[in-house]
C-alpha cells in the first residue's frame, strides 16, 4: 500500500473499506527482523477507510478460551494516525481485554475526536459491570462512564453489545436515544424485565433487534411488542446457548418459561424478517399461542417476507408430528407466496421469437421446432411450487424418539398390487386387518384439533383466515433436538471417498501362498 501508484494498473488503497483483523493471530505476533505489525502506519494509505473491527476469538462462538493467548493493545500510533489523515470512521469495535484498565479516562475519550464524530455503528465486546473510583475521587460506575462516554457520537445509529454483564436494569435507560438498531449477544444474566422497560422508554425508533445467545432471556416481552416497538422491521433471536467450559453443563436455559399459555404475543405492522431459532422450554399450549398469534396478525403483517421459526417441543413424537403438520399447513398456506409459473416462452430468445410470430400471424410451428413447446403450466407449478419444497422438507424432518419403519415390496405385494380387487375384497380385508389390531391407536394432534375445529363457534374458522401469501421463505422446524456446540449429522459419520475399492482389479496376488488372508 505504501508504494506509488505509478507502477500499478490498479490504485487499490482506494478499494480498502474495511479492515477486520484478528488481534490474537496476527497483530499480537511478530515478524522475524520487523517487530510487531504497526497498524498506524497504514491507515494513511487507506484515504476510504470507514469500519474498523479488532477482534478477540474467544469473544466470539462458542465463547470459550482454551489456552492464554498473545494480548494485543490499542497503540497510540494507531490513534495519532486516525487524526492525523482524512479518515472518517462510520463503523469501530472496542474491545476491552484491548484497552487499559483505566478506559474511560483514556480509550473512551477518543470519542471527541473528528474521526469519530462520524461514527454511525458501534460494537462493544466483553464490557464488564464494576464499580470504579475515577482519578478526581468521585465514585462512579463503569455503566455510567460508558453511557457518559456514548453521548458524545451524535451520528450512533447502531449498538452492539457481545458478552458483556454491563448490560442491566440500570444501564439499558442510560442509552442514547434515537438508535434505530440494537444487538445484545451472549450477555447471561439480560433479562425480559429490562427489555420491556427499555423498548417502553426507547424503542419507538427501532427497526433492528437482535438477541442471540442470552440464557436468561426469554419471549414475554413479545407480548407487548407491537407497542413498544410500532417501527420494527427485523426481529432476530437465537435460543442457543454455550458452555463456559467445554468440561462443564452449564448452557440449561436460565428462565422457567419461554412463553406462557395466557402471554399472546403481538407483533409490529411494519415487521419484515422475523427469524426465532431454538424456541425450548415451552409447553404444547404456549407454543400453540404463538403460532395462532402468527395466523390471527396475518392482516396486519403487509410487509413480512421472511419467517423462520426453530422450535422444541418435548412431548411424544407422534404428537410433535401432528402438531407441525398442522401448523406448517397453516403457515405456508398464510404467509408462503405462491408465485405463478416462469413464462416458458421467455426463456431464450428462439422461444420467444416463435411465440410472437405464432402470435401475430397465426403460424403453427413447425415438427422440427416442438421442442419449444410451452410446458404445461400445472406440472410446472407443482416441481416449481416452493410450497411443496417446504413441506417435502418437513416430512424429512426425524424425530430421536419415533420408530423407523422399513416398508419393502415383495413380489407378492406387487402381483397383488397388479391385480385390481373388487369392493367387496376390500370390506373383507379391511375387518380382517382390523381384527388383527393389538390394541387401539391413541388420537393424534391432528385428530384431536380436528374434532375441536368441529364444535358450532370455528366451523368457519378456515374459511374466514386472512391469507397473506407475500412471504418468499417459510421455515417451520419442530423437533426435540437438544441443542449443543457442535451438532453432528449424517453426514459426518460417511466416508469422503465412495465406498468399496476401486483400485481392486479382481486378482488377488499373494506372494509364497494360494490362499486368501480372511
Amino acid at each position: 500500500m505504501s508504494q506509488p501508484n505509478d507502477g500499478r494498473m490498479l490504485n487499490y488503497n482506494v478499494k480498502v473499506k474495511r479492515l477486520r483483523l484478528n488481534a490474537t493471530m496476527s497483530l499480537a505476533y511478530t515478524a522475524p527482523g520487523m517487530g510487531l505489525f504497526d497498524l498506524g502506519a497504514l491507515i494513511p494509505h487507506l484515504s476510504q477507510l470507514s469500519e474498523i473491527d479488532i477482534f478477540d476469538p474467544t469473544h466470539r462462538p462458542p465463547y470459550r478460551r482454551n489456552a492464554p493467548a498473545q494480548r494485543w493493545h490499542y497503540s497510540e500510533s494507531l490513534f495519532s494516525s486516525l487524526e492525523t489523515s482524512e479518515v472518517r470512521l462510520k463503523a469501530w469495535t472496542w474491545e476491552s481485554s484491548m484497552m487499559d484498565r483505566d478506559w474511560a479516562s483514556s480509550e473512551m475519550r477518543m470519542h471527541e475526536k473528528p474521526y469519530f464524530q462520524t461514527l454511525e455503528r458501534l460494537a462493544l465486546r466483553n464490557f464488564q459491570a464494576k464499580s470504579k473510583r475515577t482519578k478526581n475521587g468521585a465514585a462512579g460506575t463503569h455503566e455510567e462512564q460508558l453511557a457518559a462516554a456514548l453521548k458524545y457520537l451524535p451520528r450512533l445509529k447502531s449498538l452492539s453489545f457481545e458478552s458483556s454483564s454491563i448490560i442491566t436494569d440500570k444501564f439499558l435507560p442510560l442509552l442514547p436515544a434515537g438508535l434505530d438498531t440494537l444487538h445484545i449477544i451472549n450477555c447471561n444474566d439480560f433479562a425480559s424485565e429490562g427489555l420491556h422497560t427499555f423498548l417502553s422508554l426507547q424503542g419507538q425508533q427501532l427497526k433492528e433487534l437482535v438477541l442471540n445467545h442470552n440464557q436468561a432471556l426469554d419471549i414475554a416481552f413479545l407480548s407487548d411488542l407491537g407497542i413498544t416497538c410500532p417501527n420494527l422491521e427485523i426481529l432476530r433471536m437465537d435460543l442457543n446457548y454455550y458452555n463456559s467450559h467445554s468440561t462443564s453443563h452449564d448452557s440449561d436455559p436460565k428462565y422457567i418459561d419461554l412463553l406462557k399459555p395466557d402471554e399472546v404475543p403481538s407483533w409490529p405492522s411494519t415487521l419484515r424478517t422475523l427469524e426465532l431459532m431454538h424456541l425450548r422450554k415451552w409447553t404444547s399450549e404456549a407454543a400453540k399461542t404463538f403460532f395462532a398469534s402468527l395466523i390471527d396478525s396475518a392482516e396486519r403483517l403487509p410487509d413480512l417476507r421472511r419467517l423462520v421459526i426453530h422450535a422444541i417441543l418435548n412431548i411424544s413424537w407422534r404428537d410433535r408430528a401432528g402438531f407441525r403438520d398442522f401448523w406448517l399447513g397453516r403457515l405456508s398456506k398464510v404467509f408462503l407466496r405462491k408465485s405463478p409459473p416462469p413464462n416458458p416462452h421467455l426463456m431464450s430468445l428462439k422461444a420467444f421469437r416463435l411465440w410472437r410470430q405464432s402470435q401475430e400471424g397465426g403460424t403453427h410451428l413447425r415438427a422440427g421446432e416442438s421442442r419449444t413447446r410451452p410446458i404445461a403450466s400445472t406440472d410446472l407449478s407443482e416441481r416449481t411450487s416452493p410450497a411443496v419444497v417446504i413441506r417435502r422438507r418437513a416430512i424429512l424432518d426425524s424425530d430421536d424418539d419415533a420408530p423407523v419403519i422399513h416398508k419393502r415390496r415383495t413380489p407378492t405385494q406387487i402381483n397383488k398390487k397388479s391385480s385390481l380387487p373388487t369392493p367387496e375384497a376390500n370390506t373383507d380385508e379391511e375387518s380382517s386387518w382390523h381384527k388383527r389390531r393389538l390394541r387401539p391407536r391413541t388420537n393424534t394432534y391432528m385428530e384431536t384439533a380436528s374434532s375441536d375445529d368441529d364444535s358450532p363457534s370455528e366451523t368457519g374458522a378456515d374459511e374466514d383466515i386472512f391469507i397473506q401469501g407475500l412471504c418468499e421463505v417459510v421455515d417451520l422446524r419442530i423437533d426435540n433436538l437438544r441443542p449443543r456446540d457442535t451438532l453432528f449429522r449424517e453426514v459426518d459419520f460417511l466416508d469422503e471417498e465412495a465406498s468399496g475399492d476401486e483400485d481392486w482389479n479382481g486378482n488377488d496376488e499373494i506372494p509364497g501362498s494360494g490362499d486368501y488372508a480372511w
